[in-house]
């Protein structure tokens, strides 16, 4: 079937935009001059545009359906979220629960919906909030769930503990220097 054209290419083939739906605003639209594709907009900005005025926010699911396989959705949030409106949000539907938040102000948020600093993680569990490691490494910097830092260990008891030499200081050689081996301390000195 062709749609202003006499010559169709395809089982059904439209030349110009194509709209499907009920009012005046299609709940589909195809921009024949961009290729862009509206959902719920006649103007699509971008190759896929998705608009939506409800309190709910508007959503993009992706899902696997595979043993093990998740439903995920990303979205801005409406006022009706806990979020807030303008929040752009990454939720895991199966476990009903934000995972990462981007508020309006540029506070990110993983593990809470009211991030307030540039970045703030919060565990839902007692194993720790931030870790950095290394494949060869082990754990190499981790914030626990009581707030210790461990440097060179994963179970800091103190509020800051160093596994491996200390050095502070702003030059090659430091100012206070402790060597992990011998428990010597050095000022203005490496080798005490």
């Amino acid at each position: 079937i062709g749609i202003a054209t006499a010559t169709p290419a395809y089982m059904l083939d439209v030349w110009g935009s194509l709209a499907v739906g009920t009012t005046t605003v299609p709940s589909f639209f195809v921009n024949s001059d961009t290729g862009n594709v509206g959902i719920g907009t006649t103007s699509p900005g971008q190759l896929l545009h998705i608009t939506d005025a409800s309190t709910g926010g508007t959503w993009l699911r992706i899902q696997n359906t595979d043993a093990g396989g998740r439903k995920y959705a990303i979205g801005t949030t409406g006022s009706g979220n806990a979020p807030g409106a303008g929040t752009l949000s990454i939720r895991d539907e199966d476990a009903d629960a934000y995972r990462l938040i981007l508020k309006s102000d540029g506070n990110v948020g993983i593990g809470t919906t009211t991030p307030a600093y540039g970045l703030e993680l919060m565990a839902s569990s007692t194993a720790g909030y931030f870790g950095v490691s290394g494949s060869t490494q082990g754990d190499v910097f981790i914030i626990n769930a009581s707030g210790n830092v461990g440097i060179g260990t994963s179970t800091p008891a103190y509020a800051l503990d160093v596994w491996g030499s200390l050095a502070v200081g702003t030059t090659t050689v430091p100012s206070f220097f402790v060597n992990s081996d011998t428990g010597n301390v050095g000022v203005g000195t490496t080798t005490p």
